[in-house]
């Protein structure tokens, strides 16, 4: 029989899938809205009867031991079958709302945990989400983690009753993109909510950044988990079994690495889970993140084959990053951000992107004209965020920020949108900074007017190394054109490289 506990919050998450469950099966009760406005309750409980109680319970399976060996050489999941032989469950819940609860109850890890949460004046910050999960995820916390006789304010009352969590959240506008206004707002709300003897829980997307002296005083962010294989079986379970089981032997090595499960995006996974059972959902899933993982057609640094400095700076960075991988140097002693920058056409851009091809690890780039294109000065600076963010989680990774020159300098002569320019800056180099911090990110910036940059980009600790790309060479052009038609004649090569 799989074992279902074999995460330490997996006792907890049954607990919550059970309450998910009653919710959904309940025709009077729709866990998916905020009847109250600010008020998130959880759904009326009553004491249910031992029969009721068992029937909660994840269905037995009556397959023999050796039909469920037969059935698994089939490539089927006979722990999901109940006694008629349906793999079906009794309700079907959006995969969503699962996820997310299985999620904040791995993050919380158990009752007590989360019980402790709701001791008077205590304060949890939860971060990780992205701006569209935040309300699901305020509202799974009101509806199903809050015992009886708690809801759950965003403004609670004004006398002194015990049982009221204040759980405040950006409330995000119409198109799911937090804004700055929108930020300011929450810091006033966590302010007013300091004051009072409730309990406070904040849950912020990545993209957000508070005050430095108000999260100096809020106590250290708890972390949204990502998607593992773990959640993914226990997820499967739900959607694709009629016992609330699946065969753990023979989906976990159907199912994506950790690491590819991390970085999935929601279309993907609800196409999976479009699949008939849970095997063909889990090939589904590693069939559509496959092609995210390789998917890069950039050169390697051994198909470009550059002699240059900056060329060998760059071999040196994924040597350095490899190193840290292996626990074998710590990352204050390596370089692991640098500045390119040379005339158009030199290759900048395409040596940052053979780095991370090389490296083996994600790229995520940006470039200040697609941050400005998000809107006003607020909407620019999310972006910012969620770039910086983005490479953060999915650390190791590289972040290439092109065209860094287009920032500007506080110090230049031309003060039009001097107050823009040092608010992108400053912004900047906070980003940097927290990036730095933060470990496993290999900042590379490239530019064709070095001159313009503002000199505290410059400054040793946001760029370690400034190197200058020169024109390719005859030979490098022919060792680029050599990989590129291997068939060629040398004589060929050197006539088209010319």
């Amino acid at each position: 029989m799989p074992k279902t506990t074999a995460a330490p919050w997996g006792p907890y998450a049954r607990t919550i899938l059970r309450r998910l469950r009653e919710a959904e099966d309940d025709s009077t009760f729709d866990p998916d809205i905020d009847m109250d406005g600010d008020t998130i309750a959880p759904r009326s409980k009553r004491t249910p009867s031992a029969v009721e109680l068992l029937d909660a319970l994840e269905h037995s399976q009556h397959q023999d031991s050796r039909d469920i060996e037969d059935l698994r050489a089939a490539g089927i999941d006979g722990y999901a079958m109940d006694d008629r032989g349906s793999d079906r469950p009794k309700v079907v819940i959006a995969p969503d709302q699962i996820l997310m609860a299985l999620r904040l109850a791995a993050t919380f890890g158990s009752q007590e945990r989360f019980g402790s949460a709701l001791d008077q004046r205590a304060c949890t910050v939860i971060t990780g989400f992205e701006p569209i999960q935040i309300s699901g995820a305020a509202t799974a916390i009101g509806r199903l983690f809050l015992p009886d006789g708690w809801t759950s304010q965003a403004r609670p009352p004004r006398h002194r009753d015990s049982a009221v969590l204040q759980l405040l959240r950006p409330m995000e506008t119409g198109n799911n993109k937090i804004t700055e206004h929108v930020i300011a707002k929450i810091e006033h709300e966590i302010l007013a909510a300091l004051a009072r003897p409730h309990p406070l829980m904040i849950l912020l997307p990545d993209t957000a950044s508070l005050p430095a002296n108000l999260r100096r005083v809020l106590p250290p962010a708890l972390q949204l988990p990502p998607i593992d294989r773990e959640i993914m079986l226990r997820l499967l379970g739900q959607t694709h079994s009629a016992t609330g089981k699946v065969d753990r032997t023979l989906i976990t090595p159907l199912l994506p690495e950790n690491d590819a499960l991390a970085t999935m995006d929601m279309p993907s996974l609800m196409s999976a889970l479009r699949e008939p059972n849970a095997p063909a959902a889990a090939r589904k899933l590693a069939a559509l993140l496959a092609p995210m993982a390789n998917a890069s057609s950039d050169m390697t640094l051994e198909e470009i084959g550059g002699d240059s400095p900056a060329h060998r700076a760059a071999a040196d960075i994924v040597s350095d990053l490899a190193a840290w991988k292996r626990g074998e140097a710590e990352w204050r002693e390596l370089s692991h951000s640098i500045l390119f920058s040379g005339a158009p056409g030199t290759g900048k851009s395409v040596l940052a992107r053979a780095i991370a091809a090389t490296a083996g690890v994600p790229l995520i780039e940006a470039t200040l004209g697609s941050w400005q294109s998000a809107g006003h000065l607020g909407d620019m600076l999310r972006e910012m965020r969620r770039s910086f963010a983005e490479a953060i989680r999915l650390k190791p990774a590289v972040l290439l920020i092109d065209e860094i020159d287009a920032a500007g300098s506080r110090q230049g002569e031309d003060r039009h949108n001097a107050n823009y320019r040092a608010n992108v800056i400053n912004a900047l180099l906070t980003e940097i900074d927290q990036l730095t911090r933060a470990e496993g990110v290999i900042l590379i910036a490239a530019t064709n007017h070095p001159d313009a940059i503002d000199p505290a980009l410059l400054r040793p600790g946001r760029f370690d190394l400034h190197l200058s790309l020169p024109l390719p060479t005859q030979a490098q052009i022919r060792h680029m054109l050599q990989r590129a038609l291997p068939g060629e004649r040398a004589e060929d090569l050197a006539a088209l490289a010319l």
